[in-house]
């Protein structure tokens, strides 16, 4: 085998290994724990998904001006079943970060 054919082998074997899709859709089937199905079937656990804090329960501080007090607010954006979210892959196709909720 020339050399040339090994390098053509090597390119094509590396181009069917990269991962084409960066933004995927996916559904949580179950939310504790949490497992989100992606479009192609596969069922992520939360080993191989990173969560924003846009689809988590977190506290915001929130300042009033008008008496000089300040008061806290939770947001409830945690993911529920039947929840449609979006994610981007990471390099490599292995890890997932959940950007949001489609709405």
């Amino acid at each position: 085998m020339a050399i040339i054919d090994i390098i053509r082998n090597i390119a094509s074997d590396t181009a069917k290994n990269t991962v084409s899709n960066v933004v995927v859709f996916g559904n949580v089937v179950s939310s504790s724990p949490l497992i989100i199905e992606i479009d192609s079937g596969i069922r992520l656990t939360e080993d191989f998904i990173y969560i924003t804090n846009n689809v988590c329960e977190h506290n915001v501080e929130v300042y009033v001006n008008t008496h000089g007090t300040c008061s806290g607010k939770t947001t409830n954006n945690k993911l529920k079943v039947g929840d449609s979210v979006v994610l981007l892959k990471c390099f490599g196709g292995q890890r997932f970060v959940v950007i949001g909720k489609c709405i």
